[in-house]
């Protein structure tokens, strides 16, 4: 009898990965949806990640290694997704744990809740050890998004047509954070995010995102822009630097403060408890720093 479950590809990208992926290898083989595929894309490893893969791949069908020459994230990504075989594309990274109900959970929540593209909260490891909360409904996922990435990529699970017709942008140092927000600003892709951590995200001080932390903020900061432009075409660009200074945690001066207040209030617009929570800490710690720097001012 056919299997009648989807066909889940899950892509994984390493470079250098091989202290870390056996562990992402095991959790993704231990699915309780079993009707999988797991692709392995080796961007130019020089320790032994393509020989764990491989050694995996031998005793794993489901389990396909491709190696390209070093390119980055995004294009391994994408390389990854091209070669996807499955009616659903599930993203992890070579360093982060899936949940063995992580796509299980994952497929019978966008079936429920009519979600195009589907994320989770994470359980953060490693340097630090917290829950990663993240909205769950799209419109709170936009707001989040102004103030810090609140679409984590290694929880990412859509269909594959989708993610086939719009892949990675390769010149984008933060794609991963990139693609939802296009994906729901410029198609219409609605954006979900199961309420329950379904990776356990390693956080440290060797990861990408920290070590190439500058231009990665950079281009961060860029989304939220973007963000706050789509939530807000009546902003004014006075409006979008006022705003800017309390995201970016800077002082907000006693002339923007009336204008950043008035977009703080918009923002929290949502009858989600802990969004209104910290987007009135946000403000509150807006105010404090406004008024250390009136104080060293003013030579108080």
């Amino acid at each position: 009898m056919p299997n009648a479950s989807p066909l889940v590809s899950f892509v994984i990208a390493t470079y250098n990965g091989a202290s870390f992926l056996d562990g992402t290898l095991g959790s993704a083989a231990a699915q309780t949806h079993r009707h999988l595929e797991i692709l392995v894309v080796d961007d130019g490893s020089t320790d032994e990640s393509a020989a764990i893969a491989g050694a995996w791949a031998a005793r794993d069908g489901r389990i396909r290694v491709i190696r390209i020459p070093h390119g980055g994230p995004q294009g391994a990504r994408n390389v990854g997704v091209a070669a996807a075989r499955g009616d659903f594309v599930a993203h992890l990274d070579h360093d982060d744990l899936a949940s063995p109900v992580r796509v299980a959970t994952q497929l019978a929540w966008m079936e429920a809740r009519g979600v195009d593209v589907c994320g989770s909260c994470t359980r953060v490891f490693g340097d630090h050890v917290y829950l990663g909360w993240v909205p769950e409904r799209h419109d709170d996922i936009l707001r989040e998004s102004v103030f810090r990435c609140a679409f984590v990529h290694p929880t990412t699970l859509l269909p594959a047509a989708i993610a086939k017709a719009h892949p990675f942008n390769e010149r984008h140092r933060c794609g991963g954070d990139e693609l939802p927000i296009r994906l729901a600003l410029e198609h219409g892709y609605r954006l979900g995010n199961v309420p329950q951590p379904l990776i356990k995200y390693r956080h440290s001080s060797g990861q990408r995102t920290r070590v190439e932390a500058r231009p990665i903020g950079a281009h961060r900061r860029e989304i939220q822009r973007r963000v706050f432009r789509h939530l807000f075409p009546d902003a004014t660009p006075a409006d979008q630097s006022a705003i800017m200074r309390v995201v970016r945690r800077e002082s907000v001066g006693a002339s923007e403060r009336e204008r950043a207040a008035v977009w703080m209030d918009r923002l929290s617009a949502t009858d989600d408890p802990m969004m209104r929570r910290l987007m009135a800490e946000r403000w509150s710690a807006a105010i404090a720093i406004a008024g250390e720097g009136e104080g060293r001012t003013t030579g108080a």
